[in-house]
């Protein structure tokens, strides 16, 4: 299997993510409600309740500009003489900041 049929194949799924989505929470749900004996119909609404939420928050944080996590805002380093000195990057100017160690 080469590199363009393994796209082609996962462009093909792609179209129908939803409703494999769909599909799985069906079965989910179904599972979760004999393992915990509890009604199909109210896990199911749980879970797309709860797929509704992220899909709500994660459309937050792309228009707020927060989608990216763990990238570095801001360094520490330990001088020689016991200082700290702290050193970000904001609108391309490097700055540095100098604090005593607290002990």
């Amino acid at each position: 299997m080469g590199l363009q049929s393994s796209y082609q194949e996962y462009y093909a799924v792609k179209k129908s993510h939803t409703e494999k989505r769909g599909t799985y929470l069906d079965n989910l749900a179904e599972a979760l409600a004999q393992q915990n004996d509890g009604q199909k119909l109210k896990i199911l609404a749980q879970l797309h309740q709860h797929e509704t939420q992220r899909s709500v928050a994660h459309k937050i944080r792309y228009l707020r500009g927060k989608n990216s996590s763990g990238s570095t805002t801001f360094i520490t380093v330990e001088n020689n003489n016991g200082s700290v000195s702290e050193f970000s990057k904001k609108k391309g100017n490097r700055v540095s900041h100098t604090k005593d160690q607290q002990g």
